[in-house]
């Protein structure tokens, strides 16, 4: 699918006319549900993996398979391994222009996994933002980097696209000026923007440089089967649920949250959500906590792993005694990986209890 100059001309009008007005509140739905604590949970300690390559940036588990993501591309960006021996698979996708190859690397939380057939799909933007579907099925049966491309656009200042079916793109990128986050469908090549997507794009802040317009970014993830996005604040401690019809919006804050997204500095905003997962019945979400406005992330700061369901109900937080940047569950041992890729430390928690727990907090809200 082809993002011509019409369509991107289009794009930029109706960003302007629904990004009008400037607002000091936080990028959120009219009405947003606040708790100011949720249920806490504590993890016993953890075992330490080892003999692992340098360069982790990410962690990725996808039914028995372990992927890492790498800064270095030379011998391959992803290193798979099976679970739960955690033996070495492979090596895939190296640095390069060529066909399977990637100039940079991309992180998992940019990726949309889908088992299509018999073949397990991977979606993913390259370094000139086309969508790439990488097919690691066939990948591990080849032995190297299986990619076709599926989308391309003209519109450098698209930062994702998220396929929903054959005819429809969800697509979020820089708006009017660069001052403001956009989000639209393209379907059948019409772009449509539904009136809650204007509600969250309206939000924007009243100088375009390179890094105002951050405070509005988000993490998103898309949950295929109830077709409804999640994004939770970069900056922000908020977290939107919505569908891409209209006849679902949810906001929800968990304790403190900043004031508003005006004239603040990129060196006093604090890290409020740092990673996001997103599974079949619920969304797990990384957050460092906001000590106060001019905080950032440090070592002082505890990071949770937040539990909520795809009806916006939080469910409890899990408190970690280390700083992590990224995390996945392998349900099948009953385990959670997470790493720090500061330190490159990776560490697997017996999550029996806190599956157990999910359980029962699922049924209650189905009820």
């Amino acid at each position: 699918m082809k993002l011509n100059g019409f369509i991107m001309l289009m794009i930029i009008f109706m960003s302007i006319t629904s990004c009008k007005k400037t607002y000091n509140g936080v990028v959120s739905f009219p009405e947003k549900d606040i708790y100011m604590s949720i249920e806490q949970m504590e993890l016993d300690a953890p075992k330490d993996i080892e003999n692992l390559p340098v360069g982790l940036i990410d962690i990725k588990i996808q039914d028995s398979l372990l992927l890492f993501a790498t800064k270095d591309g030379s011998q391959g960006f992803y290193k798979i391994y099976k679970l739960p021996e955690i033996d070495f698979i492979g090596e895939y996708v190296h640095a390069g222009n060529g066909p399977g190859e990637l100039k940079r690397v991309s992180y998992f939380s940019k990726m949309d996994f889908r088992q299509e057939g018999d073949s397990l799909q991977i979606y993913l933007p390259d370094s000139k933002r086309n969508l790439i579907k990488w097919n690691l099925t066939r990948t591990l049966e080849k032995g190297h980097a299986d990619f076709a491309q599926v989308a391309s656009r003209d519109n450098p200042d698209c930062f994702g696209i998220i396929e929903v079916d054959d005819s429809t793109l969800f697509c979020h990128g820089l708006g009017k000026d660069g001052t403001s986050i956009c989000r639209y469908l393209i379907r059948s090549k019409e772009i449509n923007i539904p009136s809650h997507f204007q509600t969250l794009n309206s939000f924007h802040v009243t100088r375009a440089d390179r890094y105002a317009f951050n405070i509005l970014t988000s993490i998103i993830a898309y949950n295929e089967s109830l077709r409804r996005i999640v994004e939770v604040g970069s900056t922000q401690n908020i977290i939107n649920i919505y569908d891409l019809d209209g006849d679902f919006q949810k906001s929800l804050q968990i304790g403190p949250a900043l004031e508003g997204v005006e004239e603040k500095h990129p060196e006093t905003w604090p890290d409020a959500y740092y990673h996001l997962k997103h599974y079949d019945s619920f969304f797990a979400a990384l957050y460092y906590g906001l000590v106060s406005d001019d905080s950032s992330k440090s070592t002082d700061v505890i990071p949770t792993i937040r539990f909520i369901d795809w009806d916006g109900h939080p469910l409890f937080e899990v408190v970690l005694q280390t700083p992590i940047t990224s995390f996945d569950i392998d349900f099948a041992s009953e385990t959670l990986y997470t790493l720090d890729s500061t330190s490159e430390i990776v560490y697997a928690y017996n999550f029996t209890k806190i599956l157990e727990k999910l359980q029962a907090c699922i049924f209650r809200t189905m009820m």
